[in-house]
């Protein structure tokens, strides 16, 4: 009798570590290849993912290699990050920059933006092949999605990339309906008030400065990419 109940006891712990290591993988350590794996549960989880860098795309957008527990389980040192178009091919994040609009680059045989080119060369500078946070809030018709992205600096996670691209003048606050800012709404807004007085970035060329909003409106691009 004591030895049958010792082996439910022993069952029923192995089973209960079981569960919890599953279900710990799932919260924490499962890697998302592409935002199509990105669910509404795990937005709503509210739970930051870090990863690498790969590719940036235009002044308000990139993509990342999501690597769960970062250096702790491994990636950089242990398990190697792919590289190349065809071994990174669905499986990196698209995310969409919340809160600000980057000056459009050339698309669909329209012009670029002024600024656009600088807008694209200071978020590559910041963010290729670099570690970087990303605060999910919400997908996007694009099959992005958006959210509030921070970089590596001096060992902890020192800048935010949109209230940085304000306040240099490479990018404005975004104010088309759906719009989502985190908590830094006001500081965004701050930013760009200071930027736009200062005359830093795009706000240099003064009255013929058109808002990223307007050139697409223009242009007949969508005002939500």
């Amino acid at each position: 009798m004591e030895k049958h109940f010792d082996t439910i006891l022993h069952t029923t712990l192995l089973t209960s570590a079981v569960l919890g290591s599953v279900y710990f993988w799932r919260r924490n350590l499962k890697r998302f290849p592409t935002a199509n794996h990105v669910t509404p549960e795990v937005i709503t989880r509210k739970k930051p993912l870090v990863g690498y860098v790969t590719s940036v795309g235009d002044g308000d957008n990139f993509r990342f290699y999501h690597t769960p527990g970062g250096w702790l389980t491994g990636w950089h040192w242990l398990r190697k990050i792919p590289t190349g178009q065809k071994a990174l091919k669905d499986q990196t994040i698209h995310v969409r920059l919340a809160g600000v609009d980057a000056p459009e680059c050339a698309h669909f045989g329209k012009p670029a933006q002024p600024y656009s080119a600088e807008a694209l060369a200071w978020l590559r500078g910041k963010l290729l092949n670099q570690r970087v946070r990303v605060q999910l809030y919400q997908r996007d018709q694009y099959t992005r999605v958006v959210g509030m992205c921070w970089y590596w600096k001096w060992g902890i996670w020192k800048r935010n990339v949109s209230l940085e691209m304000v306040r240099v003048g490479l990018a404005t606050v975004y104010t088309s309906a759906g719009s989502v800012y985190g908590e830094i709404e006001q500081d965004l807004l701050k930013a760009e008030k200071t930027a736009k007085s200062k005359k830093v970035g795009m706000w240099k060329l003064g009255e013929k400065y058109e808002s990223p909003a307007a050139y697409k409106q223009r242009t007949g691009q969508a005002t939500d990419k």
